[in-house]
C-alpha cells in the first residue's frame, strides 16, 4: 500500500492471467519482473480515501486465498459483485433505460438539425416539466416501446394534454434488443452526443443526473439496443387516442374523482403527421435492415 502516491498493489507470483482493466479508470493490470521470478500485479488507485480500494483489495485477496483463484478470474467476480450491487441501489430500471435511449435519440436528431444551444434548452422534461421537449411554439412527449406493436403506456390524465396555444405532439419510438449489426447502448449514444455539444457538456451532465444516469454507472448497460421501426410523430388532436380531463367531463367524469389514470395506446395503422425533427440520420443510423 502506498498512501502517498494513492494506490494498492496486489502482487500473485506465477500467475499469467491478466485481469481485464481496460475500461476502468482505478484499476490497472501489470506485469512485473523481479529477477527470475514473473509476477502479476492489480494496482487500485483512490482520489479521496483508500477506504473503498482497501475493501476491494481484500475481496480479491479473498478469492485467490479461499477460492484458489487466478488474478483475473479473482478480480472479475468481485467487480461482477459490486456492479450487482449497484445495479440494484442505484440503475436505471429496463423502463427507465429504454426511455432515456428514447429521449436522447430525439436530443442527437436536435442538435444535428437545429444546433447545440437550441437542442438543449429544448430538452425539459429532466427538469419536471409538463413535456419531455418544448421548442418556441410546441412541445413533444417522447415515448419509446420495446414491443413489436407501436403501443405506449401513458401515466396520466395530463400528460397528452396540451399547454394553451401550443401544440403538442407524441414522439413514437421502437426499439428491440440487437446484438450484432447497427445497435449501440445507452453509454454509446450518451457518449455520442457528449462528442458533439462541447462546452455544454456540465449542463449535459446535469440533465442526464436528474433522471438517475451517472457517469460512473456506464457498465450498468450493456444491453445493445436498434430501431425496429422509423421513429414517428403524431400531433396530439382530436382523433388521436387518450384520457384528458377534457375528455373526462365529456362523460360527466370529474377529473379529481379521478385523481389517477394509467392507460395504454395503439397507434398502428395510424397515420402520422409530417415531421418536424428531422430523424433520418438516426433512423438510417440504427434501424434493423
Amino acid at each position: 500500500m502506498r498512501p502517498a502516491e494513492k494506490f494498492i498493489e496486489l502482487f500473485v507470483l506465477g500467475d499469467l492471467s491478466i485481469p481485464d482493466t481496460t475500461t476502468l479508470r482505478n484499476l490497472h493490470s501489470l506485469q512485473v519482473a523481479h529477477g527470475a521470478e514473473n509476477w502479476n500485479c492489480l494496482r487500485i488507485s483512490w482520489s479521496h480515501t483508500p477506504i473503498e480500494s482497501y475493501n476491494f483489495a481484500c475481496l480479491v485477496i479473498d478469492r485467490i486465498l479461499d477460492q484458489g483463484e487466478s488474478l483475473a478470474t479473482a478480480t472479475a467476480v468481485s467487480l461482477a459483485g459490486i456492479r450487482e450491487l449497484l445495479r440494484r441501489e442505484s440503475a436505471l430500471s429496463s423502463e427507465q433505460e429504454v426511455g432515456l435511449l428514447g429521449e436522447l435519440f430525439v436530443l442527437d436528431s436536435l442538435i444535428d438539425q437545429f444546433g447545440i444551444g437550441i437542442a438543449m434548452d429544448a430538452w425539459i422534461g429532466v427538469n419536471s416539466e409538463e413535456h419531455d421537449f418544448g421548442m418556441s411554439d410546441r412541445d413533444f412527449e417522447v415515448k419509446t416501446t420495446r414491443a413489436e406493436h407501436r403501443t405506449h403506456w401513458i401515466s396520466s390524465s395530463t400528460q397528452l394534454l396540451a399547454i394553451s396555444g401550443r401544440e403538442l405532439r407524441l414522439i413514437s419510438i421502437q426499439v428491440t434488443p440487437r446484438s450484432l449489426g447497427s445497435a449501440l447502448t445507452l453509454p454509446d449514444l450518451v457518449e455520442r452526443i457528449e462528442t458533439k455539444i462541447g462546452d455544454r457538456s456540465a449542463q449535459y451532465w446535469r440533465k442526464l443526473e436528474a433522471v438517475g444516469y451517472l457517469k460512473e454507472d456506464k457498465e450498468l448497460y450493456q444491453t445493445k439496443w436498434a430501431l425496429r421501426t422509423d421513429i414517428k410523430e403524431f400531433e396530439i388532436n382530436s382523433e388521436f387516442p387518450k384520457i384528458t380531463p377534457n375528455e373526462l367531463e365529456k362523460i360527466g367524469v370529474n377529473g379529481t374523482e379521478v385523481p389517477e389514470v394509467r392507460y395504454r395506446i395503439s397507434l398502428d395503422g395510424k397515420t402520422p403527421a409530417k415531421s418536424i425533427i428531422d430523424f433520418s440520420a438516426v433512423n438510417n443510423s440504427w434501424k434493423v435492415i
